[in-house]
């Protein structure tokens, strides 16, 4: 086995080639109004299928309202456009019940959406990991 299959040999999981695994990407987005927006986009490549994570934490910019979220979902891209198959977000804590975030398909992408308050500003703040097979 070479030192570059022992770095990716994941036990039970099996072996992952190395364009499979992408690095957790870093977000921020302020959103004004309670209009759902991108935190974060990922273009799928034909005949491919994917599991993201995402971890976002958001306060209200006058600091009145905060939340925190861990998403799960499973999307894929065969002949057409991108589909998100299931979403499980395992960990809603919100202050506003009105506040959202979840993954979504666009076009060829999967968008990591966020809704936030009508009447201030929301910063949001998220790691998101994906892992694809092509």
């Amino acid at each position: 086995m070479s030192a570059q299959d022992r770095k990716f040999n994941l036990g039970w999981f099996g072996r992952v080639k190395t364009s499979e695994l992408q690095k957790a990407k870093g977000c921020f987005l302020r959103t004004p109004l309670a209009v759902p927006s991108a935190l974060f986009t990922r273009e799928l490549p034909d005949g491919s299928a994917a599991f993201f994570e995402a971890e976002v934490v958001a306060r209200q910019s006058n600091g009145a309202e905060r939340a925190a979220y861990k998403v799960f979902a499973r999307a894929h891209r065969q002949g057409g456009g991108a589909v998100v198959t299931s979403v499980d977000v395992v960990f809603p804590i919100e202050s506003d019940a009105a506040w959202a975030c979840t993954f979504v398909a666009s076009g060829n992408s999967v968008l990591l959406q966020v809704t936030g308050a009508a009447a201030n500003a929301v910063e949001w703040r998220g790691i998101v990991k994906v892992q694809f097979v092509d």
